[in-house]
């Protein structure tokens, strides 16, 4: 089987287009000044459940070709996430017009979710 021949312009305007669809999704929430918790949920649900997925497309896509170099992956991501959560637990932190625990949230979901978008361009470039 012969290798596709792909130029890093073209992984590059795919990513492009995956930064924008990111920027879409947040779109709805500039006309808003109050979110009601159930549409809240509603929304953090809809955004868990395809990150989710498409995580575990992620996985299996790296089981074909290194299983432990892909559960180090998730291992190192899990970690991550320990880390940053227990460093911030009790400090007090300010993110934007939040405080507390509120912002400690807020800060752990751009913090993730910035790491979540490298990765998610790894994984552009390497579909």
């Amino acid at each position: 089987m012969e290798p596709l021949s792909i130029s890093p312009w073209t992984v590059f305007l795919y990513a492009l287009f995956t930064a924008i669809a990111t920027g879409l999704g947040a779109l709805p929430f500039l006309f808003t000044r109050r979110i009601l918790a159930h549409h809240l949920g509603l929304a953090n649900a809809a955004a868990a459940g395809l990150m989710l997925a498409a995580s575990f497309g992620l996985i299996y896509e790296g089981v074909h070709y290194h299983l432990g170099r892909t559960l180090l992956g998730v291992f190192l991501g899990l970690l991550f996430i320990q880390v940053s959560h227990r460093y911030l637990e009790g400090r007090e932190v300010s993110f934007g017009a939040l405080s507390g625990l509120d912002a400690r949230k807020a800060l752990m979901m751009v913090g993730i979710m910035t790491l979540h978008s490298f990765a998610e361009g790894v994984g552009v470039g390497v579909a």
